[in-house]
Formats: C-alpha cells, structure tokens, sequence
C-alpha cells in the first residue's frame, strides 16, 4: 500500500509540474494557434505518468528498498546519498528502457535525445524517493 501511495503521490506532483512547466497563460497566447489548458496538460501527464511510476517505480522501490533495509550504514547521511544514487540509477534504467525501445522503432539519435533521457528519467525518480521517505516520516511520526 505505501509504493502505490508513493507512486499517486509522485505522478500526481510530476504531472503538476509538467502542466506547469508547459503551460501557456492565456495573456502569452497568440492569435489562431492551438493551446492546451492546464487542466487537459496535467490530465494526459498523469494518465501517462500514473502507470510507469506505479507498475515500474513501485517494483524498483520494493527491491531497492530491501537491498537499502538489509545494508547496515555507519551514518544516516551515507543512507541517504546511497539511496539517492540507488533510486536516480533506477530511473535511468528504467526510463533508458522506454527510450530504447523507441530507439529500436524509430532508429535515430540525437544529443537532445540524450539530454531528454536525463532529464525525465532524474526528476521522477528522484521525486518518489522523497516522496517515499517522506511518506515513511509520517508514519513514523503518527506511530
């Protein structure tokens, strides 16, 4: 139950920011060009989002979870810069995948491409492990 929290969470702040980020005010928007609202950015974010951090996030969480739980560290901070590293490779990997796949259909690449993969595979990643502590901090704190 708290990967799937985890991961609402993470999709539903993800798909906030991208509506953000790629959202035009209506006083910026110019004469007969097409806009989406915000509304409709964030709906088609989270309905794409929603399923990668869910099905991919929340298994990567779980192993990544057990192998940081069965590691003994001499300092909080070391756990935390491991975790950190153990959760943005796993979003590399995972978003490397997706991007691979595409590699393989459409057969080009480019160094945006690269940056793009970075970019998108960083954030959300490291978005659901703070969540995640986050979420585990509140537990604590109502227990």
């Amino acid at each position: 139950m708290e990967k799937a929290i985890t991961a609402l969470l993470s999709a539903l702040l993800f798909s906030l920011l991208l509506a953000y980020l790629q959202y035009t005010p209506v006083e910026e928007q110019e004469v007969n060009v097409g806009y989406f609202s915000f509304g409709s950015l964030f709906v088609v974010y989270f309905m794409y989002s929603l399923p990668v951090f869910l099905i991919c996030g929340g298994l990567y969480s779980f192993f990544a979870d057990i192998y940081l739980n069965n590691v003994h560290y001499c300092s909080i901070l070391l756990k935390y810069i491991i975790g950190f590293l153990t959760y943005l490779v796993g979003g590399l990997l995972i978003v490397g995948l997706f991007f691979g796949i595409i590699l393989l259909i459409d057969g080009s690449i480019n160094e945006c491409f690269v940056l793009s993969i970075f970019k998108v595979s960083a954030l959300p990643s490291l978005l659901f492990y703070h969540i995640s502590l986050l979420y585990k901090k509140t537990l604590n704190f109502v227990k």
